[in-house]
């Protein structure tokens, strides 16, 4: 009796020591480990700017969790933009016939639910919005831009491609605003990747450093010399650069 009961306790106790990695993980909170791709593109409007960013969340935690948002935060020295992942590429079937014709099936960043050992991998557009004064003040720049070139043309032949300017008023105006939120000079730079998860209560985080060279630097800065033709013909021959990622520890 007594040799069945030592016998069944250390039986018990090899099971417990056996399952205890399977029990810590029971217990385990959700963990996610985010990555960016090596390249991403950086861009701007009208001095705004704007990251485009392979990103792969992978949870390796032991349980499910959602994503609430992803978040970058680009730095140097002086400034500061905080850019939210608005929408992403999707990358199934439809989409990739899309790419094949030329177009982008981008779909709006919402609530991503990643079981343990699933991954989301997608190429997200980060930007910020403007203030409601910056956007009121962009809106109404570019609607009188607009139909002070489309009033210009007017007297042209239909089919010419003659580019129109505007008065020297409205460049001035342009650039003025622009100055006002253009900050992408030459330099180095630090982007860090924020997801927010488990109900925005959690946090995984990424740090990258970068340097902007002279030469794109200054075509950035560049867009706003076209801006006398009206400011979306100016960023659709806009320029747009890879910038490598460096992983801070």
């Amino acid at each position: 009796m007594t040799h069945d009961w030592i016998a069944d306790t250390i039986a018990g106790t090899a099971l417990l020591v056996a399952a205890s990695p399977l029990i810590r993980a029971l217990f385990r909170p959700a963990r996610l480990k985010t990555n960016v791709q090596q390249y991403c593109t950086l861009q701007h409007y009208c001095g705004h700017p704007q990251l485009f960013a392979f990103i792969d969340i992978h949870n390796v935690g032991a349980r499910s969790t959602t994503i609430s948002s992803v978040d970058f935060i680009l730095e140097r020295d002086d400034r500061r933009w905080e850019l939210g992942a608005r929408t992403y590429v999707a990358q199934d079937f439809v989409a990739r016939l899309g790419a094949l014709l030329g177009e982008r099936r981008e779909m709006l960043v919402g609530s991503v639910t990643l079981a343990p050992n699933e991954h989301w991998r997608e190429l997200v557009d980060a930007y910020s919005y403007p203030s409601h004064a910056d956007e009121k003040a962009l809106s109404e720049l570019v609607a009188t831009m607009d139909e002070q070139i489309a009033e210009r043309r007017s007297g042209l032949d239909p089919s010419s491609n003659e580019l129109v300017e505007v008065d020297e008023g409205l460049r001035k105006e342009a650039g003025t605003y622009f100055d006002g939120h253009f900050g992408l000079s030459a330099g180095n730079y630090r982007l860090v990747a924020i997801v927010h998860f488990g109900e925005g209560k959690k946090q995984a985080t990424r740090s990258y450093s970068f340097t902007l060279w002279d030469r794109p630097a200054k075509e950035l800065r560049d867009i706003a010399a076209r801006y006398k033709y009206g400011i979306a013909y100016a960023h659709s021959k806009g320029a747009m650069f890879s910038v490598r990622l460096n992983p801070v520890p």
